[in-house]
């Protein structure tokens, strides 16, 4: 396993991944420009796509339509008993402790899921012993159980344990933030102590957000904060 490889977050995806993706794309198809569909961490990275000085006129000049499924930005509401976990139990910083690569990646590079599940149930004193969908996102008596099935065969899927640790900060600090080093790093990456926010009213992409009551970690208030952060004149 390479810690240097996995030392990134949802934040350098938005800033990389998705120029590259969109890039990759438009050369393939010929098209000028493309509707954007993310759901749950694909909409953070967007949400950097549309607010990075250094990425945010590319993405603006070819994305004609964001469309966020379940959009994750603000988390100080969310009800997920995993992301819960994270928080007040900072089981993140454990995790990162004990293994800073892949968090539930399917590769030789990611801990087994066996093992994973047996450290966070000792980790949470047995409250989460068991990495399901329904632990992320809650259930709805919409749910089909065909459909749960093939979800459950690439979902949970893997990320780096930076991005798990990223999004317990932002449920702490209430804040859609940088990635928090420490004073130190952060005086050294960001010339603060503090880390900078990401200016949701600086996104000029036409948006549609899609929340739904049900939602355990996409909460509709954090949704009304969302709505009322970014700008009103691309809100549709």
């Amino acid at each position: 396993a390479d810690e240097e490889f996995w030392a990134f977050s949802f934040t350098d995806m938005g800033r990389h991944d998705v120029p590259a993706n969109i890039a990759y794309i438009l050369r393939t198809t010929g098209k000028p420009d493309l509707i954007f569909v993310g759901w749950s961490q694909g909409t953070s990275q967007f949400f950097v796509s549309m607010t990075d000085p250094r990425v945010k006129e590319y993405v603006k000049s070819t994305v004609r339509l964001f469309v966020a499924l379940s959009p994750v930005a603000f988390l100080a509401n969310q009800k997920s008993n995993f992301f819960a976990a994270l928080g007040n139990m900072h089981v993140a910083d454990a995790v990162m402790a004990y293994h800073p690569y892949a968090f539930l990646d399917a590769t030789e590079t990611g801990a087994p899921l066996q093992r994973i599940n047996e450290f966070f149930c000792r980790v949470t004193m047995g409250i989460m012993c068991k990495l399901t969908v329904d632990l992320f996102c809650g259930t709805s008596s919409e749910d089909e159980w065909g459909a749960i099935t093939n979800m459950s065969a690439h979902f949970p899927a893997g990320t780096s344990v930076r991005s798990m640790l990223h999004y317990q900060q932002l449920y702490l600090s209430k804040r859609f933030a940088e990635f928090d080093f420490g004073e130190e790093k952060n005086l050294e990456v960001y010339g603060n102590k503090t880390t900078p926010v990401m200016d949701l009213g600086e996104a000029t992409v036409p948006t549609a957000l899609f929340g739904a009551g049900h939602d355990l970690l996409s909460d509709l208030e954090d949704l009304s904060t969302l709505v009322t952060t970014l700008a009103p004149t691309e809100m549709l």
